[in-house]
């Protein structure tokens, strides 16, 4: 956490905030980690609306399904490709010539 706070570049603030009763002056620190917190559970939350809504989980439901799809024919096209020559029998290639 340490590093990704000193990565975006935050550091810990003090901030001075009066308050109203006394009039007297409060330190308040800002920690990184707080920061960085907020940060990612915003990011976390746009991230989960963005690819979650209704129709985009339609449209990645049927993109994963439809390279299953694509992903089984090239194998299986491979493997009877591979497979056939030695499949045939004897007599089939008799009959080809």
């Amino acid at each position: 956490m340490a590093a990704l706070a000193l990565f975006l570049g935050l550091k810990e603030e003090t901030n001075s905030v009066k308050t109203q009763k006394r009039g007297s002056t409060k330190v308040v620190k800002i920690k990184a980690d707080e920061i960085l917190n907020s940060w990612l559970e915003n990011t976390t939350k746009h991230i989960y609306k963005t690819i979650f809504s209704q129709e985009k989980i339609t449209y990645h439901l049927v993109g994963l399904f439809s390279f299953i799809f694509l992903q089984t024919l090239i194998f299986t096209s491979n493997y009877q490709t591979l497979a056939l020559p030695y499949s045939f029998p004897d007599h089939w290639a008799d009959n080809q010539k």
